[in-house]
């Protein structure tokens, strides 16, 4: 029996049955179709003649043929009509959706829609390939029939996700073909809603999730011409420097498609890959770009492996994925900034696509691997382990898919691999040898090892011979450690991980000792260790058998393997009898008898004593269950006397016994009963005589009943022998006074009902049988490893007998009948019971209902029917093989007809008596809902086995699994059926219960609430209709005025629902209309925790999602009903419907509509009445306001009443009143937004008409094919779109005619398919009309403006001051004052112009940043005015500012910056010429202070930052302003002018598209001759080697200053382009780097030198292409002659750097590569000792990730040991040395820093060649300084990071060596 099994049948809580007809079960067992495929195993062709005639006869049978069958179902004890009840479901599935379309039926929609989910977690697609089209078309035409419609739409998307998640291996593109603009529509809706910014909650943040994966699964499905549409839909508006290209690549990655086959690659991704992969490299700090990008191309690739030609683009895949790691490697351990765009999943999978045929990508794999092998030590800690071990699991995962795919599965349409690029063995082979090394080391990561294992589990599976060996190596190690037990438990998850593999091949040597080995580690002081023990031994016992085969071993039959096993079984008895030793140790120490006072006894444990027991039992049936029958007997009877006369406490140790010796009868129900029963009921009977009335038990009686209720846990058969006993047991046990041994007998009960009446499984595998037959037992060693799949499954179940249910019928009469009879006399005579008594018998005839409840059928009253729906609302029909019991049918309308009775006899005469009120609540629920399978612990073992089946399955080759785990699936199949198939209709007996949990839900004590509160809201999550009748319920109760606090805080809750299911989010007008009101005006408390539950009341707005008015049915859904319809199956008889909307069903919807139009009218007049009275609580009206912002739609207009509301809310004295009506009136005013004409223009037209007037360089004529960059950028015919100073229109003539593009994306790529401007408005027509129904509205808003009062206010609330130094410009003020400028014109400015002048004159914070969003909410809102009032407006306007910038101050700053950014932002500059020319004026030419001349150059940077490409001529003109100040002597501006810089040049990208704008390159040939003088050395500084910048005590010339002021600016434009740019190093700019590197450590000015170090770090780790490189190297080469060592130490940590970030660049460039070798080397040549150790530390980062070859590297080891060996000439005592004895000792310690670097280039191994390398090392321990000191650092090294594995690495080096080793890496001791 499976784990969940015996879980399952331990009796647990009662859980109803899933919501069949509720909104709020959206978790309702949502199963994953791809795991269960998985399990199911794929859908084979007919093998044989008869299985295609069964086949056809099913097709025969049922009308159609179905697409999938599920396997699992055909292992059900009753699956002989499944086919058929499937088919009728299916039918009436059909037949009421189309009911639902034509009858206008929304609620019977979502009702099918749900039951739909259920037919799919239970069959799967057993539908026609037809029915399956039509179910994906309707709920698509569904989901985009109302964009309004939010809940329709997530509901819709998840199932169209569900039908088309793996829909391409049933379906086509001939079967299915779905538009994709549709769902662009809805998606570019709600990603580009204008109220978006508004901040008020429509939908929510799921719903646009929710369409986008809608996309992606639909995308496959897209006409062929869609990838062309889709692009000129997007690629027009694909601006780099443009916010909207973020959105416009994630379309791009969600839409296109990229599995079309190889004939249509011309209307497929050739449209768009040179483009993309143009943009691609030039990316460098694109942000999400990359992820969007990466993720396009890697399934690109993936999908088309061989098909497309990576090599340009494979350096930069490897390069970005290097950088994704976070290594800490950079120029003098600068910090490199974290991404929070995860692109390695994409990046893995796109290096998977380019792998096969030959191509180089394995080798740039080798090399990264070997690069990061280090970083996977457990010693290198630190934040790169995670995605390195991310890294790791996905790239295993998508090369062993990809390789089942190419192997193993059926050839599909699409994917579509080139000929000769499949993975041959030889690919697997080297990718096992790459990845393997890593893996390993990774299975000792803290936090990470799980990533590791799941590898080393593909990766063993692909190559067992290489992996499995050293993984039991490093086990064996393990063991030997005692220091280190997480090693231990990491290795034994690794071989966990691998036992299939291990077994599945045949019997391996090291299978059987692992039993030994792993004895130790089932330790009580460890519990980790303990559980990760249990795991291997449940893993091992899965797949061997514990069999005795050693007498068999000389059979010929046998292999030598096998017969080798057979002779390592002999002692298998002895081993699991040592196995049962162990588990029994754990008993002792897990004792609690010290812990045994009562109000300790439910104290919850931790959780590994919560999980313990249930591994436990689950490892001792396992390996019982696969012994022999001796090793049955022998084991079960070693229990018996263990368990003889032992008395443990019942807490956690007797609960531990006990579960041993269930998984003991489990394993062996007939022998385990007949030895371990009799003795135990024995002691039970002798014990509990004369005991009724004892309050507390003797110990031993209750662990002997904890035993017994444990041991009958078994199948029901073999318990009827002991039936007499087991029936004396219980009339014993049933009434003691003692409440624990009275719970025991209850439990016991309910144990034997469940044993009795449950269908469960006994076996699988039909291996008890091959166990017990001696003629077989040769061939037991054959079931090792064995797995199989779901058609060869073989199960054996447990169906109740005719004599199982009399007896359990017998046991209901007898123990639980007689309990209602007992509780019916308590209810005329409450004294008859006390508490505690009461409390027994309700705990018995709870625990009897549960075990009973398998065979009870549900209430079947007469249903009610509250919804009117024109649906049939019965439930679908699923067997379940359920027993029924003879006499006690109507049991469960007994038991709450009982329960009814007793609450309100408990709640009047027992009010205190909580815990049988809590008992009476579970009760209720069980009667109502449990049949036997709890919901929630079946669902959680679904999502068990859908996270642990890869682990116990096969990645590799056929989807097979072991026996156990199948069995597992199948049993959860059945408990699935179980909570599908029984359902309650709503009815009078379901009402009576909601009355009574709601009278409870509310009771006076905390517990009775919490219990009935979760009741209540199982009864609302299973019927909509419950919901109608518990908010009346509610609403009357909030009325009342002599509520007390318990009754409100118990409302509250029920409002405020479980986890987010918050009552104010039920999609029900009616209700709203009622309840909201009523939570408003309820009684006020001011008690901590009612306002607590208030906060979380209103905090549960934010999930609001908009309940939809105005109600329609697609006319695309109606055209598919009589599809439906005539498709089989039907339902029989044919039901003759309409295949259009009936007149009831448009008159339904419209009458729906109108009620709900009523209903919303009638709660926004209450709320605002409320709110108007004046006599709500502050906290209740706040609470108000927000429900009142919730019904600010979209999609109705807003009523004056309610504009009027808001706009006095804005003169409110309460802050959060008053920013709440700021953000609403936004809102509102952008309904009342008036339609603005537009025009067609034809831009070559407009380009011909509007030349620009100034002087710019030729461009290129784009050529014809818009694929490549000539179509991106500046260009002839949109060069009418930047901005001209001299052709602005400066006159009403020119500024009519004037052609305005406000979005700056339009035009930088290829033009739309139709390019629309707004016509310009004639002059005195300043505002357009308002839309239809707002009229009032807006003039209720013209009155607010024209009162000089209310306007007063409104700017002196606004420039409060709210937090000191922190107020900041605001989106909310701004957005109200641009609707309020742009719906009614000047006249508002008219009003405001005395409070601006005001504004302007006041320098306080407050008052500035006021000034400034009307500043803003003024130019933006002005977009649609006439010219004269344009002219007059910025006639005013610029004093203003003029006068408001000379009073700005630092605080106030960036407010100005944010107006102007604001003001500029996606408007065309023509337009807004004024302000252009304003921020223009030369800064440096004004008399101000220079922090006022910092500021206006803040400014401007704002202002050609929002242009971005529409600005040229401003660049050029900004360039010529701030080029002379480079050198200024402020840091300040020179801060400024760096920052300014970085705009002029933002639009030079490098590799990018031709641009207008000035040339970075012009700026490095400006500077460079003015830092040359940085170069020039100063002999009276340090002498012939000093430092150029002059370090020493001569003073710096004022020329040299100047230098370091300009590099100081360069290197601040730099720092900023790093972060803010595309790709923007050139190969110019390297010319920089000799001048960067003498002054990094320039220790005069610490600033300049900071600037260095970051500038030069910030040029190292970008990605660079040849020409970039040939020039670094150049410029080291440069360095590297520099007569300051400082730097040349400077270059060489540079060239570290650049040559690790760009290692795979230099793999393709074998000379750039030899130039790095040879500046390295010459480092080591180098005079100084300080160039020579950097160069060492850069030649062993070289060495380690294999950037020289071998070859290369045997030459320089044989060069340096030469060098090693150079002769030192003598030397006088006290002489000084000669120049030949220096050159000597420099060439000697060069060898030896070279020798050195081999060794430290091994961190944690020990290669063939570096044994020798030590002892040639060793020879000159004693040569004079500096060789002393670096041979004495380098060993020291080696010792620390060889120390944890030097048990294997002194196997590689002879004793001698390790004598030798040993004398220098031991230090001498004091006492030798």
């Amino acid at each position: 029996m499976s784990s969940s099994t015996a879980k399952m049948r331990q009796g647990t809580n009662p859980d109803p049955a899933p919501c069949a007809d509720c909104s709020w079960c959206a978790s309702a067992m949502d199963m994953e179709d791809s795991d269960q495929e998985e399990l199911e195993g794929p859908e084979k062709d007919c093998d044989s003649q008869d299985e295609l005639s069964a086949e056809l006869a099913l097709e025969r049978r049922l009308g159609f043929r179905p697409q999938k069958r599920l396997s699992s179902l055909n292992h059900l004890p009753y699956s002989g009509g499944l086919d058929q009840e499937a088919a009728d479901n299916l039918a009436k599935i059909k037949l009421n959706l189309a009911t639902a379309v034509t009858e206008n039926d929304r609620r019977g929609f979502q009702l099918y829609t749900r039951r739909l989910e259920i037919f799919l977690n239970n069959y799967l697609l057993f539908m026609s390939k037809e029915d399956h089209v039509l179910f994906v078309k309707l709920y698509l035409a569904m989901m985009l029939r109302s964009p309004t419609d939010y809940r329709n739409i997530g509901n819709c998307s998840k199932l169209v996700r569900r039908l088309l998640k793996r829909a391409k291996r049933h379906l086509t593109r001939d079967d299915l073909v779905i538009e994709w603009r549709p769902i662009y529509d809805l998606y570019k809706s709600f990603s580009k809603h204008p109220f978006k910014t508004m901040r008020l909650n429509f939908h929510l943040d799921s719903t646009p999730r929710s369409v986008k994966s809608v996309a992606r699964v639909c995308r496959s499905f897209f006409p062929v011409e869609a990838t062309e549409e889709i692009l000129a839909e997007l690629l027009p508006g694909l601006c780099p420097f443009d916010t909207n290209a973020t959105w416009v690549l994630e379309c791009l990655e969600a839409f296109l498609p990229t599995d079309l086959p190889p004939e249509l690659y011309e209307h497929g991704w050739r449209l768009w890959l040179p483009q993309l992969t143009n943009l691609l490299q030039i990316m460098e700090n694109s942000g999400a770009w990359d992820q969007s990008l990466c993720t396009l191309m890697a399934r690109l690739a993936y999908e088309n492996p061989g098909q497309i030609d990576w090599s340009t683009l494979r350096p930069e895949v490897f390069a970005r994925l290097l950088r994704s790691f976070g290594l800490p490697i950079s120029y003098k351990k600068v910090a490199q900034p974290r991404s929070d765009v995860d692109a390695i999943p994409g990046l893995t999978s796109w290096v998977v696509g380019m792998l096969g045929g030959g191509t180089e990508t394995q080798v740039y794999l080798d090399r990264l691997l070997e690069a990061v092998e280090s970083y996977y030590y457990a010693s290198n800690a630190g934040s790169w382990q995670d995605p390195l071990s991310r890294f790791l699991s996905h790239l295993c995962s998508v090369f062993v898919r990809r390789l089942n795919r190419e192997r193993h599965k059926k050839a599909s349409w699409f994917h579509y691999t080139a000929p000769g690029h499949e993975l041959s063995d030889d690919d697997v082979t080297r990718f096992v040898k790459s990845v393997l090394p890593c893996a390993l080391l990774g299975i000792y990561s803290w936090g990470h090892s799980h990533r590791a294992t799941k590898c080393l589990r593909a990766l063993a599976q692909l190559r067992p011979d290489l992996v499995i060996t050293p993984i039991i190596e490093s086990f064996h190690q393990s063991l030997e450690s005692v220091t280190e037990p997480h090693r231990l438990t990491s290795t034994m998850n690794a071989v966990s991980a691998v036992l299939r593999t291990m077994t599945e091949s045949g019997p391996r040597p090291e299978v059987v000792p692992l039993l030994q080995l792993v004895l130790p580690g089932i330790d009580p002081n460890d519990k980790l260790k303990t559980m990760c023990t249990f795991v291997l031994i449940d893993r091992l016992a899965d797949m061997i058998t514990f069999v005795d085969c050693s007498s068999e071993a000389d059979n010929p039959e046998l292999t030598e393997l096998e017969q080798q096993a057979c002779l390592q079984t002999a002692g298998m008895e002895d081993v699991v009898l040592q196995l049962l030793s162990r588990f029994l140790a754990l008993l002792e120490p897990n004792s609690q008898e010290g812990n045994s006072r009562p109000d300790q006894q439910h104290k919850r444990g931790s959780q590994e004593e919560t999980v313990l027991p249930t591994v436990l039992r689950t490892a001792c049936f396992s390996i019982l269950n696969k012994a022999s029958p001796e090793i049955q007997r022998c084991a079960v009877l070693k229990l018996r006397d263990c368990m003889a006369g032992r008395i443990l406490e019942t807490r956690l140790s007797g609960k531990l016994a006990a579960v041993i010796c269930c998984g003991a009868i489990m394993a062996n129900p007939e022998l385990g009963l007949r030895t371990l029963i009799p003795p135990v009921v024995q002691t039970i009977l002798d014990l509990s005589e004369d005991v009724q009335h004892e309050e507390k038990l003797d110990q031993e009686l209750l662990f002997n009943l904890l035993l017994l209720k444990e041991m009958v846990c078994s199948c029901g058969q073999y318990l009827l022998p002991y039936r007499p006993l087991l029936e004396q047991v219980l009339e014993r046990g049933r009434h003691l006074a003692c409440p624990e041994g009275a719970e025991l007998t209850s439990e016991l009960l309910l144990s034997v009902l469940t044993a009795l009446l449950a269908v469960y499984i006994t076996d699988h595998g039909g291996l008890k049988g091959r166990l017990a037959d001696p003629q077989q037992r040769h061939l037991i060693v054959r079931e090792w490893g064995k797995c199989t799949d779901m058609r060869s499954l073989e199960i054996s179940w447990h169906v109740p007998t005719e004599e199982e249910v009399l007896w359990a019928d017998s046991l209901v009469h007898q123990f639980v009948e007689p309990e209602l009879d007992e509780l019916e006399l308590f209810m005329e005579d409450v004294s008859r019971l006390n508490n505690e008594q009461l409390l027994c018998r309700l705990k018995l005839l709870h625990h009897g209902l549960k075990g009973a409840s398998y065979a009870l059928p549900a209430v079947r009253d007469l249903p009610i029917d509250l919804l009117n729906i024109a649906v049939d609302m019965s439930p679908l029909t699923l067997d379940t093989g359920a027993a029924q019991l003879p006499s006690c049918a109507g049991l469960r309308a007994r038991i709450l007809s009982v329960m009814h009775r007793l609450t309100d006899t408990l709640t009047t005469q027992r009010p205190d008596d909580t815990k049988s009120l809590g008992k009476l609540c579970t009760i209720m629920e069980t009667a109502l809902f449990h049949f036997g399978v709890k919901r929630s612990e079946n669902e959680n073992e679904i999502k068990v086995m859908h996270t642990t089946h890869s682990s116990q399955g096969k990645d590799f080759g056929p989807k097979k699994y072991s026996s156990r785990t199948l069995a597992a699936w199948v049993q959860l199949q059945h408990n699935q059926r179980v909570v599908y198939g029984n359902t309650v209709p709503f009815c009078e007996t379901f009402r009576m219960v909601i009355h009574d949990v709601f009278k409870l839900a509310i009771n006076h004590y905390s517990y009775v609430r919490q219990v009935a509160q979760s009741v209540l809201f199982r009864c609302v999550s299973h019927c909509q209709q419950a919901l109608l009748v518990l908010w009346p319920l509610l609403v009357e109760m909030l009325g009342k005025p002599d509520i007390t606090h318990e009754q409100l805080k118990g409302l509250l809750y029920v409002v405020i629902g479980p986890g987010m299911q918050s009552l104010l989010s039920v999609q029900e007008w009616d209700m709203a209309e009622a309840l909201w009101p009523a939570l408003v005006t309820c009684a006020s408390s001011e008690k901590d925790s009612i306002v607590v539950l208030i906060e979380k009341l209103r905090k549960g707005t934010d999930l609001y999602e908009a309940t939809p008015l105005e109600l329609q049915m697609s006319e695309e859904c109606v055209k598919l009903v009589p599809l439906l319809w005539a498709s089989p199956p039907i339902v029989k008889p044919p039901i003759t419907q309409s295949a259009s909307i009936t007149a009831e069903g448009a008159e339904r919807l419209a009458a729906l509509s109108r009620q709900n139009r009523a209903s919303y009218d009638n709660l926004l007049d209450n709320l605002l009445t409320l709110m108007e009275s004046g006599t709500l609580h502050w906290r209740r009206y706040e609470m108000c306001l927000e429900f009142v912002c919730l019904l600010v739609r979209p999609d109705v207009p807003a009523p004056a009443r309610l504009v009027r509301f808001f706009l006095q809310g804005l003169l409110h004295t309460s802050i959060f009143v008053r920013k709440t009506s700021v953000l609403a009136l936004g809102a509102i005013l952008k309904q009342q937004k008036g339609r603005h004409e537009t025009v067609v223009v034809e831009p070559s037209m407009v380009a011909a008409l509007h030349r620009p007037m100034y002087a710019h360089r030729p461009l290129s004529a784009p050529d014809g094919d818009w694929r490549t960059w000539s179509q991106f950028g500046d260009r002839a015919n949109n060069l009418w779109m930047q901005y001209d100073s001299a052709t602005a229109p400066r006159d009403a003539r020119e500024w009519e005619h004037a052609r305005y593009v406000h979005k700056m994306k339009w035009g930088y790529a290829r033009w739309p398919a139709q390019m629309r401007v707004y016509k310009q408005r004639a002059d005195g027509e300043t505002v357009a009309p308002p839309p239809a129904g707002t009229e009032e509205a807006v003039e209720a808003v013209r009155a607010f403006v024209a009162s000089p009062e209310s306007v007063r206010d409104l700017v002196k609330f606004l420039s409060l001051e709210e937090h000191k130094g922190r107020d900041v410009f605001a989106q909310a003020p701004f957005i109200l004052f641009k609707g309020l400028f742009r719906n009614h014109g000047d006249q508002v400015l008219d009003a405001l112009k005395p409070h601006m002048d005001r504004l302007s004159e006041d320098m306080t914070e407050s008052a500035q940043k006021c000034l400034c969003e009307i500043i803003a909410g003024l130019v933006r809102g002005s977009k649609h005015w006439p010219f004269a009032t344009i002219e007059r407006m910025w006639q005013y306007l610029l004093p203003l500012i003029r006068r408001g910038l000379g009073r700005i101050h630092q605080e106030s700053a960036q407010n100005w910056g944010e107006c102007v950014s604001h003001c500029v932002a996606d408007r065309d500059p023509n337009r807004h010429h004024w302000l252009l020319e304003e921020m223009m004026q030369p800064a440096f030419e004004r008399d101000e202070s220079m922090f006022l001349i910092g500021i206006r150059l803040f400014l401007l940077q704002n202002v050609v930052g929002e242009m971005e490409w529409r600005g040229a001529e401003l660049l050029h003109r900004v360039k010529d302003m701030v080029m002379p100040q480079l050198d200024h002597p402020y840091q300040n501006i020179r801060s400024r002018v760096g920052g300014l810089l970085t705009k002029v040049y933002h639009l030079d990208v490098y590799g990018g598209p031709e641009t207008l704008s000035p040339r970075s390159d012009s700026l490095v040939e400006e500077v460079l001759p003015r830092l040359d003088i940085l170069l020039n050395t100063d002999s009276s500084a340090n002498g012939a080697a000093a430092d150029p910048a002059g370090n020493g005590s001569s003073p710096v010339s004022e020329e040299k200053q100047s230098a370091m002021r300009v590099l100081k600016t360069v290197c601040q434009y730099l720092l900023t382009c790093a972060h803010t740019m595309l790709k923007f190093i050139t190969p110019k700019m390297m010319e920089l780097l000799p001048h960067l590197c003498a002054m990094e450590s320039y220790d005069i000015d610490r600033d300049l030198q900071a600037h260095c170090v970051r500038t030069l770090h910030a040029m190292a780790v970008p990605r660079h292409d040849a020409a970039t490189m040939r020039a670094l190297l150049r410029a080291v080469g440069v360095v590297m002659d520099h007569p300051y060592w400082r730097a040349r130490v400077a270059g060489l940590a540079f060239l570290q750097a650049a040559a690790f970030h760009n290692m795979f660049l230099l793999l393709g460039q074998e000379d750039e590569a030899q130039t790095v070798t040879e500046c390295v080397v010459r480092g080591l040549h180098d005079a100084r000792v300080e160039v020579r150790e950097m160069a060492v530390q850069v030649f062993s980062g070289l060495l380690h990730c294999g950037f020289i070859d071998s070859a290369r590297q045997q030459e320089l080891r044989s060069e340096f040991e030469q060098m090693a060996c150079t002769r030192l000439s003598r030397r006088g005592r006290g002489s000084a040395p000669s120049p030949d004895h220096v050159a000597q000792l420099r060439q000697r310690h060069t060898g030896v820093l070279g020798l050195c670097a081999f060794v430290n280039a091994a961190p944690y191994d020990v290669p063939e060649h570096l044994p020798q390398t030590l002892m040639t090392l060793g020879d000159h321990v004693n040569d004079p300084p500096p060789i002393q000191t670096t041979i004495r650092k380098t060993m020291t090294n080696f010792k620390r990071t060889h120390h944890e594995n030097w048990r294997l690495h002194r196997q590689k080096f002879t004793d001698d060596q390790l004598t030798v080793l040993t004398d220098l890496l031991v230090s001498p001791s004091y006492y030798a």
